[in-house]
């Protein structure tokens, strides 16, 4: 059962979260909170409920004003949390540190599969972690459980595009991905290119509003 908080003000939509994710006996297994207003204390004070949440399989967090600490109160969750499959942080202002924290949460859980990350802060650190994540540059084999995962309109230069596109070649478990609004350049369509020669995993690339321009849009369009 679907529940939205949007009606209530700040202090009541977190009351009315925190109650829903605590008394399991609702049956909520999806809650909104996009745009509450939650900060990193709000976030923090949510998240340490989610961890033991044996029910919620969808989470919204999206347009809120948390940033390193409520993506790290997050990521605590994460580690223990088993029944998460879809989490939704876009637009927030979550930078290098929050993306860190995520990383290392992610390596350990293997229940979410769905992760929404466009619109933050995150910068080329964060964007070369999750890209050693994708590339199972860790002992635990990277991030084998996100089949989606949306990542554009963040922060990072072209350091980090590059990192992320040459992750796919790698990476056998990203079904979906989505790279809108990454600042791409011709360049980095051949590095798509090169990347899905020998990918067998990924079925959807989004591309939207970047600059491959007609060299890097030809360059994948030989290889599709």
């Amino acid at each position: 059962m679907p529940v939205n908080t949007h009606n209530l003000a700040r202090e009541e939509r977190l009351k009315n979260a925190c109650w829903r994710l605590d008394v399991t006996s609702t049956g909520a297994t999806e809650l909104d909170c996009g745009l509450a207003g939650f900060d990193d204390a709000d976030v923090i004070q949510l998240t340490k409920i989610l961890a033991r949440n044996p029910i919620l399989v969808h989470l919204n967090l999206s347009g809120n004003a948390f940033g390193e600490d409520g993506a790290r109160g997050v990521a605590r969750a994460l580690r223990v949390n088993r029944a998460l499959t879809k989490l939704d942080l876009r637009n927030n202002v979550i930078d290098d540190g929050g993306a860190l924290s995520l990383v290392d949460a992610l390596r350990v859980n293997r229940t979410l599969t769905v992760l929404d990350l466009p619109g933050n802060h995150i910068g080329d650190e964060g964007a070369r972690a999750i890209a050693g994540a994708l590339a199972g540059r860790d002992g635990a084999g990277g991030w084998a459980g996100i089949t989606t995962l949306r990542l554009g309109a963040n922060q990072w230069s072209s350091l980090g595009n590059a990192a992320l596109l040459k992750s796919l070649a790698k990476n056998t478990s990203l079904t979906h991905l989505d790279l809108s609004r990454s600042s791409l350049s011709a360049k980095d369509g051949g590095l798509v290119a090169e990347s899905l020669r020998v990918n067998r995993s990924l079925r959807t690339l989004g591309l939207d509003f970047n600059s491959l321009g007609d060299a890097g849009a030809q360059s994948i369009a030989q290889v599709s």
